[in-house]
C-alpha cells in the first residue's frame, strides 16, 4: 500500500506583504514520494521575458506566441495548494495556481485566463492546469519555482535554471 505523508503547515509567501496575512491551510497530504528526482518542464511554449526581475519579481514572464497552444501545463507533478483568484491577498496576480511538489518545491502560475484544477487535486507533470491570460498588461503568464527549506525559508529559483523547454 502506498503511504502518504504529512507536510508541515506553511504560510503562503507571494510577497513579503502577504506573509503575516495568509490564512489558507496547506493540504495534509502529498502524492506518494518516489526516488526519482524532480524534472521541471516549461509550463507554456513561448518567449521568456525576464524583465520582471527589474520590477522586483523573482520569476519570469512567459509571453504566449500568437496562433499557438494557449494551454498552461503543470511543470512537475504535485498537489494543488491554491487555484483561482483571491480578491484580498493575491489580487495583483489575477487567476493563479500554486502547486506543491516533493522535496519542498512549489511552482506558481499567475495571470491565467481559466483555471482547470482545484485545491487538493493531484496533478501530473504536463497536465493542463489552465489557459493563458495576461499579467502586468502582457499576454502570457508569470511563472516562478520556489524551494522551501526544513527551517521554513523560501528561495526563489529562476525557472530557466531547473526546467527544460525554455
Amino acid at each position: 500500500m502506498k503511504k502518504f505523508f504529512h507536510i508541515f503547515t506553511i504560510v503562503l509567501m507571494i510577497s513579503s506583504a502577504i506573509v503575516a496575512s495568509c490564512t489558507k491551510k496547506e493540504p495534509s497530504f502529498v502524492p506518494p514520494a518516489s526516488n526519482k528526482p524532480l524534472t521541471f518542464i516549461a509550463p507554456l511554449k513561448g518567449i521568456v521575458d525576464a524583465s520582471v526581475k527589474d520590477m522586483g519579481y523573482p520569476g519570469i514572464l512567459i509571453l504566449s506566441v500568437p496562433n499557438r497552444n494557449k494551454t498552461v501545463a503543470a511543470s512537475e507533478g504535485g498537489i494543488v495548494f491554491f487555484a483561482g483568484r483571491d480578491s484580498n491577498l493575491l489580487s495583483g496576480y489575477g487567476k493563479l495556481v500554486i502547486i506543491f511538489h516533493r522535496y519542498g518545491y512549489e511552482s506558481v502560475y499567475a495571470g491565467l485566463d481559466k483555471v482547470f484544477v482545484k485545491p487538493h487535486q493531484i496533478v501530473r507533470k504536463g497536465e493542463p492546469i489552465g489557459t493563458v491570460g495576461s499579467w502586468k498588461g502582457k499576454k502570457g503568464i508569470y511563472f516562478v519555482i520556489r524551494k522551501r527549506t526544513s527551517g521554513g525559508k523560501v528561495y526563489s529559483i529562476d525557472p530557466r535554471e531547473v526546467a527544460r523547454g525554455f
